[in-house]
């Protein structure tokens, strides 16, 4: 029995030394023991073997955010021995300050050993003395806001270090609207002697309640340059791409104070800086005419609103006036004043008088809520005063009537009786009526001319005018253009565009049929000619002469136009012997 366990036990120890050669090393390391809570360290994982796997890294995420992975692979020769090395380094930003432990990661049947890191709190200036390298700064105007009213939030971040990227999360308020007002702002500032760069962003808060607002912190997370370095194997050392840090704001709370109860129950809130009206005619001066309309456009602009909270504004004017608001114009722009946002209004409203005479429109007026001085104030147009003109008269003759003959009329100018002549009075009678008759008779007379001229032209059909002549004129001058210049194939498309005005109900297709259509024989063969040049393989412009071609085209090209829209005719009932 003995023998046998002397026997097996080198076997055995052969066999372990043989599965333990086989197993690969997987191995994790960090770069930093200790690391500040909003600055992110690297993790290398390492596996002495060519791996096609991945290791699992879900369960870092309790403790931390994934930022970043890389996987590489290398081939290493020791003694003349090779061996292959694959490599994943992750990027890591801790969740929270203490003692935290990073757990054995699993690669297939292997795994590494649990690591242990320290984080530390984040420094403020009090705490250590000094401006951190990189901070977030954030401040809100006014401290203490009314609901609906614009609350300033800017936020700076200081930089001494170089940043190749990064990204600033807004403020997000719970009841509360937010927009980013203009673009980021980049300057340099010098803190306690040293050199920071800052990044400068406006934010303007709405917020829709009443109480205490709170501004969770605004989050930074980038990517800094030229932090530090690492050392590869047998490489020597290199400049790293960077490290990813993470820097938050401070938490802020602002109260918003409620709508006053002095603030008009019936009338729309209207919490600003400012509130103005204006007005636009589209007369002026302001002198109406019955039933003709009349466009005012009111403008009402607020500071530190948005466009949304304005009222619509829909005066009252005195029943004379019919009254068609149109669709009111808004928008939002940003102020030049404190970063203050403009709201503006524009209403035009139609006004139709109905009656003429003086009327008065009465004021305007809009209460709101000076946020500054905490106190109510109007917004008003003053009463205007205007004036309606009666219907235009229309432009229909007025009926001639003949005043009574009297021997004598008042002179209302001084009072006294003068005598008027019957005789002028008939006088002027009887020269309106022979123009009348004189106006009335050349009416007739051309009337009767219409009418004979009508005749005459439809009893003489081969004088009526064509309006296809000019077409046609056009389109022989596109001939001869085509033929002097030597163009035959603009010249085939230009005889086929005259022929297919000349025959409207038969258009030819081509140039052999254009030719039968033709009764001048010397036409016929140019145009003969000009298709077997076409299409019997000359190569040269020369082989085709088209200004002698034009001069016999020319010939076939007066037909007159009236006979040759009647296509194929009918032959005659008794022809000719």
């Amino acid at each position: 029995m003995k023998n046998h366990q002397l026997f097996a036990t080198p076997f055995v120890i052969i066999l372990w030394l043989y599965s333990t050669s086989t197993l690969a090393a997987f191995t994790a390391k960090l770069d930093r023991q200790t690391i500040s809570e909003q600055d992110s360290f690297l993790l290398t994982l390492q596996v002495d073997k060519q791996s096609q796997e991945s290791p699992d890294l879900s369960i870092l995420e309790q403790d931390f955010d994934l930022i970043s992975s890389s996987q590489s692979t290398e081939m290493q020769t020791i003694n003349g021995r090779s061996k292959s090395l694959t490599r994943w380094q992750i990027s890591l930003l801790p969740k929270s300050s203490g003692e935290l432990v990073i757990p054995a990661i699993r690669l297939g049947q292997e795994q590494t050993q649990p690591l242990t890191l320290k984080v530390t709190p984040e420094k403020t200036k009090e705490q250590s003395g000094a401006y951190p390298e990189i901070f977030l700064e954030v401040e809100v105007k006014p401290e203490t806001a009314y609901l609906q009213s614009q609350i300033t939030y800017i936020l700076r971040l200081y930089h001494s270090l170089p940043l190749n990227s990064g990204q600033i999360t807004p403020p997000q308020p719970n009841h509360a609207r937010v927009e980013k007002l203009g673009e980021n702002k980049r300057y340099q500032t010098r803190l306690e002697g040293k050199n920071y760069g800052v990044v400068e962003q406006y934010y303007a808060i709405f917020p829709e309640q009443s109480g205490n607002l709170q501004i969770p912190p605004v989050q930074f997370q980038g990517l800094v340059m030229g932090s530090r370095t690492q050392k590869r194997p047998f490489m020597g050392f290199y400049s790293d791409s960077g490290r990813t840090v993470r820097k938050k704001s401070k938490a802020l709370s602002i109260k918003i104070l409620p709508r006053p109860s002095v603030f008009p129950q019936q009338a729309v809130w209207l919490p600003a800086r400012a509130v103005s009206l204006g007005e636009q005619w589209s007369v002026n001066p302001l002198e109406f005419q019955v039933g003709e309309p009349v466009t005012r456009t009111i403008t009402l602009s607020a500071l530190g609103l948005y466009a949304e909270h304005l009222p619509t504004l829909s005066p009252a004017n005195p029943e004379t006036f019919k009254q068609y608001p149109d669709q009111a114009q808004t928008e939002t722009r940003l102020t030049d004043s404190e970063h203050l946002l403009m709201a503006q209004q524009q209403q035009p409203i139609a006004l139709v008088p109905t009656q003429a005479g003086q009327f008065t429109l009465p004021e305007i007026s809009l209460p709101w809520w000076d946020t500054q001085q905490g106190e109510l104030r109007y917004a008003r147009l003053p009463a205007r005063t205007v004036t309606v003109l009666p219907a235009a008269v229309s432009d229909k003759p007025t009926p001639v009537t003949t005043a009574p003959i009297t021997s004598t009329q008042t002179n209302q100018a001084n009072n006294q009786v003068v005598p008027v002549k019957a005789e002028s009075i008939w006088g002027l009678s009887i020269i309106y009526w022979f123009w009348l008759a004189l106006l009335l008779t050349g009416a007739w007379i051309l009337g009767l001319l219409f009418y004979w001229l009508s005749r005459h032209y439809q009893q003489n059909p081969d004088k009526k005018i064509n309006p296809r002549l000019g077409n046609l004129k056009a389109a022989r001058k596109n001939i001869e253009r085509a033929c002097v210049a030597t163009d035959a194939k603009v010249a085939r498309e230009a005889l086929l565009a005259w022929a297919k005005l000349q025959w409207p109900t038969q258009q030819p297709r081509g140039l052999a049929q254009l030719a039968n259509l033709l009764s001048v024989t010397a036409s016929q063969q140019a145009i003969l000619e000009l298709e077997r040049y076409l299409y019997g393989g000359s190569s040269t412009a020369s082989d085709w002469d088209g200004a002698e071609a034009w001069q016999r085209i020319r010939m076939g090209l007066h037909e007159d136009i009236q006979d040759n829209d009647k296509s194929n005719p009918l032959p005659e009932l008794y022809p000719a012997a």
